[in-house]
């Protein structure tokens, strides 16, 4: 949200997972976070629901809170992708209608892999390629049992 320069309050569409509060009476109707995120995507999935639900989320400009993106993650970079692009197929058949999840998810698997070994090739990022690698090889071995939790509109 470039375009806003965050020192007012506001009502937003969304707010990052890493100083999410929310009312529990709102968080027990909803059935708080769907777990079959994990890690990412959940509080944007909540978000939405909530949305749906009639409730706004707010940016509260008089609390400040720190995140270091990605700090749990950076020993396990591969892993956090594969659990990046997970989210994002299961959070495109959960809410978007079947052919645009289904658009999103072939992106996902028949295009973005390419960028990415490109990328790093670019950057000459040995690490960076070894980790899409085998980002990608988990998110292919994962596909069966994936496009198994779409197809019973489970996602």
């Amino acid at each position: 949200m470039a375009d806003w320069d965050h020192l007012t309050s506001r009502r937003v569409d969304h707010v990052m997972g890493a100083f999410f509060l929310v009312r529990q009476e709102l968080f027990r109707q909803l059935g708080g976070f769907d777990e079959r995120f994990f890690v990412y995507l959940e509080d944007l999935d909540f978000s939405l629901r909530a949305k749906q639900a009639g409730f706004d989320s707010f940016f509260l400009a008089d609390s400040q809170v720190y995140h270091k993106g990605g700090g749990a993650s950076e020993q396990i970079k591969a892993t956090s992708l594969y659990y990046s692009l997970t989210s994002r197929v299961l959070y495109g058949y959960k809410h978007f209608n079947r052919w645009t999840a289904t658009f999103l998810m072939l992106g996902t698997f028949l295009v973005e892999p390419f960028s990415r070994v490109a990328l790093a090739a670019i950057r000459g990022s040995r690490a960076q390629l070894a980790h899409t690698l085998k980002a990608y090889a988990l998110l292919w071995r994962a596909l069966p049992n994936k496009l198994a939790v779409t197809r019973h509109g489970k996602a």
